[in-house]
């Protein structure tokens, strides 16, 4: 780990919401950057995740810690859910399948509120393509009007982002902190 690497680990864990997303811009310029030079790494299959939640209370600090269990400090893999699903399928580091092992108990700040407000962001970010809308996005949006809908019901988010993974052809293992090694 280099010296930039090692003042980045972790890093985020210290910032708010908007520090946390912040990070993920950056991390998301770096990769695409890396990917347009030709100096991104070739996508991993078969490997075991273990992303450090312990301090995660909102989406953006799950991305963070996935993204730095996967590539490292400062490492990218989404800044948000629809990100997230383009990453699942392949070019930016991991192709399923592939295994996620995580203590769900946590994820306390990946709950119902949690899911509410990313459905009401993605919404928001989906409405305001304007002229640029791509196709799919008619049912994007009807799908995160049913997740919105859900999470009112009491859905938390972590369970939303297990079934994301689980479509996506990634093994979800939770266990509990105690049977960590």
């Amino acid at each position: 780990m280099t010296h930039r690497e090692h003042a980045l680990a972790g890093h985020w864990r210290s910032t708010d919401r908007v520090g946390r997303d912040a990070f993920l811009r950056r991390a998301a310029t770096r990769r695409l950057a890396a990917m347009k030079s030709g100096l991104a790494a070739a996508d991993r299959s078969h490997v075991e995740i273990r992303p450090d939640l312990r301090e995660v209370v909102d989406f953006e600090g799950f991305l963070c810690a996935l993204a730095e269990a996967i590539h490292g400090p400062g490492g990218y893999f989404g800044r948000d859910l629809l990100s997230l699903q383009d990453c699942l399928h392949g070019g930016f580091g991991l192709k399923p399948p592939w295994t996620l092992r995580v203590a769900p108990e946590s994820c306390v700040g990946l709950n119902a509120a949690a899911l509410v407000a990313l459905a009401d962001q993605t919404l928001v970010s989906l409405e305001g393509r304007g002229d640029s809308r791509q196709p799919g996005d008619e049912e994007q949006g009807a799908w995160w009007r049913d997740v919105r809908q859900a999470a009112v019901a009491g859905r938390d988010l972590w369970t939303e982002l297990h079934d994301v993974f689980v479509h996506h052809g990634v093994t979800v293992i939770e266990e509990d902190t105690a049977d960590r090694p």
